[in-house]
């Protein structure tokens, strides 16, 4: 057997190999380490794969450890919580791990499919060659798709990665308000309480002189009793109160991950700061940073190359090789040479089906607009939430300010001078108790108003999506020059 052009069969393959790694697409350096950062502090790491392996099987055998009762400072107000929640959120961790994964698509769809080996064994009814019998051969193939089909895969994988980091963007904005909605919640019940207990404590005072003047024959045990009730009333809405207070506190450990029936410190007290934001500048906003919208905007961008994708198929893709060929010098024919052959094939689709190939960039134009007509939609729907929330928080803070201003104080005063009249004798006790009642209702009044400030100045953020000052003043608008 000859085997004298053998030096052929490694220079090809290197050949074969040059070619196909020029096919190869590229993909941004830049959005991958995007993703290792943002990923950086989890563990395990992805790239242990012992330590994957563990954690996953302790899931499956339900071994996960579960949250802890970690320390809160004693004194922390709303920022420290929300530090809190955004190291340690479990979805907030989930969909940076899905940030992960899909990260690593991109360079897999912008790599070549694996070379295809091919063995001819010295088997069955082989070929019989000028220069012998064919013993057997061996073929190495490549596909090579036609030049920008990979980079473009690529650039769409890419895109779904800058999607799923808006998704991110919305989970965490939306963690934040609940986390802010629920130390709302939190700080609502517990100044309830107070308010309770305060009041509870005026109300056995009334109590006690009702009981003075009955005793003295100034007054019916009516008023006694009445006292009795209201008294009980509160006791019975205290429990209500600290049922409340417990399902905020078991919420705001569940955003932390942190173990549900942890004790809190009790939450810092509000200001009533008036929020000072026009229609037009939170519009501009929501536009420039609203991950929904963004996530929108980058869907559209992978439409659009989606449509890019489409025109490519009108081109052909490549399948170059290379095959050697074991030949016998025993052949048939009396001038065999037992020379062994080698040959280069190459091939290619053919896209001749115009009509499916147009059906498919069709296809891909419509589902573009209908993102765009989405974009649309979603836009509209929260300038329309923007007004109305804008409202409601004039709405609260007008309220807040009459309630703490006026109303409160008042009725505080109407509850002092009506007992004064009631221990003298000159007034009803009804009329008391129904001042005194007013005067809790306002105090509790302003909490809730105070509270509904701060939820639906959270619910703003959300809408723009991001943190925002109290006023816009002194903050340019996006695209303003500086």
């Amino acid at each position: 057997m000859d085997s004298d052009p053998v030096v052929a069969v490694p220079v090809s393959v290197v050949i074969l190999l040059l070619l196909s790694m020029g096919a190869c697409g590229s993909y941004d350096i830049a959005l991958q380490e995007r993703v290792e950062q943002e990923a950086s502090a989890l563990l395990p790491s992805v790239k242990d794969d012992k330590a994957v392996v563990e954690v996953a099987l302790s899931a499956t055998k339900r071994e996960l450890p579960d949250p802890t009762a970690f320390e809160v400072p004693s004194k922390a107000g709303l920022e420290e919580y929300l530090s809190l929640v955004l190291q340690n959120n479990p979805r907030i961790r989930h969909e940076i791990r899905r940030i992960q994964a899909l990260g690593y698509r991109v360079p897999q769809v912008t790599s070549l499919d694996d070379p295809m080996v091919t063995l001819l064994p010295p088997t069955g009814n082989l070929a019989e060659t000028a220069a012998g019998q064919v013993d057997g051969a061996i073929g190495i193939s490549q596909g090579i798709p036609w030049p920008g089909k990979l980079t473009t895969k690529g650039e769409i994988a890419e895109q779904a990665v800058r999607m799923a980091f808006e998704d991110l963007g919305e989970v965490r904005i939306a963690t934040v308000v609940e986390t802010i909605q629920a130390f709302d919640s939190y700080y609502l019940a517990d100044v309830s309480i107070k308010i309770n207990d305060e009041s509870r404590a005026l109300l056995r005072t009334i109590r006690d002189v009702a009981s003075a003047r009955y005793r003295s024959g100034g007054a019916t045990q009516q008023d006694v009793l009445r006292a009795e009730v209201e008294l009980y009333q509160l006791t019975n809405e205290l429990i209500t109160l600290k049922q409340a207070k417990a399902t905020a506190v078991a919420l705001l450990n569940s955003l932390m991950y942190r173990r549900v029936d942890a004790p809190l410190p009790d939450p810092a007290p509000f200001q009533l700061t008036e929020v000072k934001w026009a229609l037009p500048e939170v519009m501009a906003r929501a536009v420039e940073t609203n991950p929904r919208l963004a996530k929108l905007g980058e869907q559209i961008k992978r439409d659009l190359k989606i449509i890019e994708l489409a025109d490519l198929d009108y081109y052909p893709d490549l399948t170059i090789g290379f095959s050697y060929s074991f030949v016998s010098g025993t052949g048939l024919s009396p001038v065999s040479t037992g020379n062994n052959f080698f040959g280069f094939p190459i091939g290619f689709n053919l896209p001749i089906y115009r009509k499916r190939l147009r059906a498919q960039v069709l296809e891909r134009n419509s589902q573009a607009l209908t993102s765009v007509e989405e974009y649309k939609q979603l836009k509209n729907a929260i300038f329309f939430r923007l007004q109305d929330t804008l409202v409601k928080i004039d709405t609260q803070y007008r309220q807040a300010v009459l309630l703490k201003d006026v109303l409160v104080p008042r009725s505080w005063q109407a509850v002092e001078v009506s007992t004064s009249a009631y221990r003298a004798g000159k007034l009803e006790f009804t009329a008391l108790i129904e001042n005194w009642r007013l005067w809790l209702d306002q105090s509790l009044g302003y909490h809730r108003a105070l509270a509904g400030l701060e939820q639906r100045f959270a619910d703003l953020q959300h809408l723009v999506g991001l943190r925002l000052p109290r006023s816009s003043d002194g903050v340019p608008l996006p695209g303003a020059k500086k």
